[in-house]
């Protein structure tokens, strides 16, 4: 070899070094960026995944709470249907008493005596009217007999009701007499 040979040989070296570290280093420079641009996308789609798992717990504590809303009102409109149904019926209760108060009393005056031959009262029932009126009366006693009797008393007239009648009254015997038109009468035969 000759010395020209050697010292190309020797200026080739450093030559080719240069171009090979220079390819490493532009093949390193674009490696670099998509190592670094793959970590990013990394680190972004480990955000969106914290993200979306927040957003999912946010969409089921939504759908949990609108179904507790959803049975809250269902439970506050049943509650209030009942009130306004039990609102309905006292005030057809209201209503039912306010027409019973609104009719006039009975035309009747009663009273009861020892009955002459017969055993205990007789109920006297006086019409202070001028026209006939007929009542249906109900008579209750203490001990739970009961009986009921179609009685019309005559305008201005007077109708007894006893033992020959089918009732003899007792004390504390109750008389409820109901007329069309008319509110009812309630009477208790007093204690003697």
């Amino acid at each position: 070899m000759t010395d020209e040979t050697g010292r190309g040989r020797s200026l080739m070296a450093p030559i080719l070094a240069s171009v090979f570290v220079g390819a490493l280093v532009g093949s390193a420079g674009v490696g670099i960026p998509l190592f670094m641009k793959a970590r990013e996308l990394e680190a972004q789609l480990a955000a969106l995944t914290v993200t979306n798992t927040a957003l999912q717990g946010e969409r089921d504590s939504t759908r949990l709470a609108l179904a507790n809303a959803q049975q809250q009102i269902l439970a506050e409109r049943d509650s209030k249907q009942v009130a306004i149904a039990a609102a309905e019926q006292e005030l057809q209760q209201q209503r039912a008493l306010t027409e019973e108060l609104a009719k006039p009393t009975l035309p009747l005056q009663l009273s009861v005596r020892r009955g002459w031959v017969d055993a205990g009262y007789v109920l006297t029932l006086r019409n202070v009217s001028l026209e006939e009126l007929a009542v249906m009366a109900k008579f209750e006693s203490p001990g739970g007999g009961t009986a009921q009797k179609r009685i019309v008393v005559p305008a201005s007239g007077i109708r007894e009701v006893g033992e020959t009648e089918g009732w003899a009254f007792s004390s504390r015997d109750t008389v409820t007499l109901s007329s069309a038109g008319y509110q009812d009468t309630i009477y208790m035969v007093p204690v003697y």
